[in-house]
C-alpha cells in the first residue's frame, strides 16, 4: 500500500508538473503573440509616420519649386517690362533727336538762304 501511495503521489506530481508546463507554454505563446502584435502595430505606426513625413516633405518641395518658378517668372516679366519701357524711352529720344536734326537742318537752310539773299543785295 505504501508503494501504491508513493506511485500515486509521483503520478499526481508528474501530471501536475505537466499541467504547469503546459500552462507555462501556453502563457509564453500568448505573450509571444501579444509581443509580436505590439511590434507589428509599432512597425505599422512608424511606416505610417515615415510615409506621412515623406508626403509632407514632398508637398513642401513642390510648393518651394512652384514659388521659385513664380519668382523667376515675375523677375523675367519685370525684366521684360523694364526692357520695353527703356525701348519706348529710347524710341522717343530717337524721334526727338530726328525732329531736332530736321529743325536744325531747316534753320541752317533758312540761314544759308538769308545769307545768300543778303549777299545779292
Amino acid at each position: 500500500a505504501v508503494v501504491s501511495t508513493q506511485s500515486k503521489q509521483w503520478y499526481q506530481r508528474r501530471v501536475h508538473g505537466q499541467k504547469e508546463a503546459e500552462e507555462l507554454r501556453e502563457r509564453m505563446e500568448r505573450e509571444k503573440k501579444e509581443l509580436q502584435e505590439f511590434i507589428d502595430k509599432d512597425n505599422k505606426r512608424m511606416q505610417d509616420k515615415i510615409q506621412s513625413e515623406n508626403e509632407e516633405r514632398k508637398q513642401k518641395e513642390e510648393e518651394m519649386k512652384r514659388r521659385l518658378q513664380e519668382a523667376q517668372e515675375a523677375s523675367e516679366n519685370g525684366t521684360i517690362q523694364l526692357y520695353k519701357k527703356m525701348q519706348g524711352e529710347n524710341l522717343a529720344r530717337e524721334a526727338e533727336i530726328a525732329e531736332l536734326r530736321d529743325r536744325l537742318n531747316r534753320e541752317k537752310a533758312e540761314l544759308a538762304e538769308r545769307l545768300e539773299k543778303e549777299r545779292r543785295k
